[in-house]
Parts: C-alpha cells; structure tokens; sequence
C-alpha cells in the first residue's frame, strides 16, 4: 500500500512518474540554468497547489513580493482568459469571486538574499499560523542558493546540511517542501542536463525525494520549449523526459509533444537564418537530435 500522505500534484506531466506529485514530508528540487524560468516554474506548481484548494506559502530570496504577486496574477488572468472562451460567463463569474476570496491561501514573503536560515522559515510559518490562520499545506522555496549557508569545511557538505534542515522542517510541519538550485555556467547550451550539471553540490540531492532539471537548446528556447528530465525519483525510474512549452506572456508552462517541439524548432532555425549574418547561420542542419 502506498504509505504517502498529503500527495499534491505539481500540475506537471511527470506527476505520473513520481506517484502524483510531492506529498508531506517530501523535498523537492527544481535545476535550471539562470534564466531558464526556474521561478515561473515553482510558481506553476504553487498556482497548481492553489486550484486544488490548498495553502500555499511562497518564499522569495531574490525577486520582491510585487514582482512575484504580478507574475501570479498574469497565471489567473490567462486561466480566466481561456476559460471566458469556453464557458458561460456566470460560470466565469463564480470563478472570478472564489479567486477574491481565496487569496489568504497564498502567502508570498520576501527575505534578502543570504539571510534566510531554516530557524527562520520554521519561525514565519509558525507565525502565519498563529496571526493569520494559514497553516501552510506546502512550501516553495526560492531558491535554497540564496538562503544562508552553513559554515562547513567543503561547499558540497554545506549545501547538504542545509538540504537536511529543509528535510526536518518539512517532517516538522508534515508538508512538501520544493526549492530550487542554479546549474554550471554552459548548461543553457546543453540539450539534457544532468546531475554532474549542478553548479555547487552534487550532494544537495542526496536529499531529495524528486529533483528535475529543465534544459533546451537555445533553439528551442527560443521558440518557447523545454523539457523536463527526472534526475532524482525515490518513486519509480529516473531519466524520464517530458518536453513543455512556455509562454513568457502569461508565465505558464503548459504539456507539449516531441512533434510539436520539432516543428516549431525547426521553423525557429529557419527564422533566425534569415535574421542573422551568414557567417552566424545555422547551415542546413536545423534538427535538435
């Protein structure tokens, strides 16, 4: 029998691969190269957990509350967008009016970059429950590179402790907890990242239940793809890909095929032919594989 509780989806195909999404007590990891949207990722994630009812808490080392709060509101305003298009607009209204009254499920809150510590998160979130009656059903971190390392002989040991502390906050509150980490300067370019790819700490995922990197050649990139591979997977086999699509407009990330990613790679090489110099040109070779 499956002995995990509180499994809630990322809102993501590999949910199928790792048993459904996170469930309490559980770490996840996000790796990306910088600009890659590890953000608008866990945002997605976080906007997931929100439509199915839950209590999301949002924690930022880098970007501002404002900055996070707009991002998430272009996530609504493309939902209701699309649902406008497919359904009676009553429907629409209801769904407009438990969005306002839904908002006190997500908390966002902004620490300086490097003064984070898991005492800390522990303290908020203790807070939040006692002065706001949030009582956080899962946690997004942004980013574990940016909370205050512990002091240890090697990076790789520090970055594991700190890793650890996650774990035992999350066994504390019994929820899932996802974070994010940079990858190695280079992997923008590479079209499959992997574990060796991980700027810091190889042993950061020693911890984790599930970590999955996001990767695209610049190509793709361009064209608004990416795919998503599972490095680490305490719940079945590693190594799975899924491509997406990401539309920057609306800060969502959507399922996507291998067809459709060639097709529209494809179109994208031949586009930025004609754009570039020819010493700068593609040549005849526009296939990603």
């Amino acid at each position: 029998a499956n002995s995990r509780k509180g499994v809630i989806p990322t809102g993501l195909d590999l949910d199928t691969s790792i048993g459904g999404g996170l469930a309490a007590k559980e770490l996840g990891l996000v790796l990306a190269p910088t600009g890659r949207g590890k953000t608008a990722m866990m945002l997605n994630m976080a906007y997931a957990a929100l439509l199915r009812g839950h209590k999301v808490t949002y924690i930022s080392c880098e970007l501002s509350e404002d900055a996070l709060g707009a991002r998430l509101d272009k996530l609504l305003m493309s939902a209701i967008r699309n649902m406008e298009e497919f359904l009676p607009i009553d429907v629409v209204s209801v769904v407009k009016k438990f969005g306002n009254s839904s908002k006190s499920r997500l908390m966002i809150r902004e620490f300086p970059s490097r003064d984070l510590t898991v005492p800390k998160l522990q303290a908020y979130l203790k807070t939040l429950e006692a002065t706001k009656k949030h009582k956080t059903d899962v946690l997004f971190v942004d980013y574990i590179g940016e909370m205050r390392i512990p002091t240890a002989d090697r990076e790789d040991l520090a970055y594991r402790q700190l890793a650890s502390e996650l774990r035992a906050l999350a066994n504390k509150f019994e929820i899932p907890v996802w974070t994010a980490h940079q990858m190695n300067r280079g992997s923008h370019e590479k079209l499959l990242l992997e574990l060796g790819d991980i700027s810091d700490s190889f042993a950061l995922t020693y911890v984790m239940d599930v970590a999955f990197t996001m990767s695209a050649h610049p190509i793709e990139f361009a064209a608004g793809y990416q795919r998503l591979t599972l490095v680490k997977n305490r719940f079945g086999p590693t190594g799975t890909t899924i491509p997406v699509r990401f539309n920057g407009a609306t800060q969502r990330f959507s399922s996507a095929d291998t067809v459709s990613m060639n097709s529209a790679f494809r179109a994208k090489a031949i586009e930025l032919n004609k754009e570039m110099p020819s010493e700068l040109a593609l040549g005849g070779n526009t296939k990603p594989y």
